[in-house]
């Protein structure tokens, strides 16, 4: 029954729309016309040179690229690494694979 009568009282409102739109379609036309298009032209493209791929020799350039090798002579002016000692633990590890999660410590002393 409140159903009905909502319903009742929302037709007379509804109904009430008027569709006169010609101040509408006047304030368009008006607008249309006094527009104005600004447009830029493209830049040209530039031309690039095509340059033809051949491996005559050398590595894959679409495989993963090896280790670089120490070079047998060393530079003694200098500090340098030793490379004959033996990988710690955690050097097994991939930086790229390991997260930054935290910081643990106090005022004076910070561990990651």
């Amino acid at each position: 029954m409140l159903k009905k009568s909502i319903q009742f009282l929302l037709l007379p409102a509804l109904c009430a729309c008027d569709t006169n739109t010609a101040d509408l379609d006047s304030y368009i036309a008006r607008t249309k016309a006094s527009a104005t298009v600004v447009a830029m032209a493209n830049p040209a493209l530039p031309v690039f040179e095509v340059v033809p791929f051949s491996m005559e020799s050398g590595r894959d350039p679409f495989a993963t690229p090896l280790r670089e090798t120490a070079k047998a002579q060393r530079n003694t002016d200098c500090w340098q690494p030793d490379l004959s000692r033996t990988i710690g633990v955690l050097e097994e590890y991939s930086l790229s694979n390991l997260k930054f999660k935290g910081v643990i410590g106090s005022k004076s002393y910070r561990a990651a």
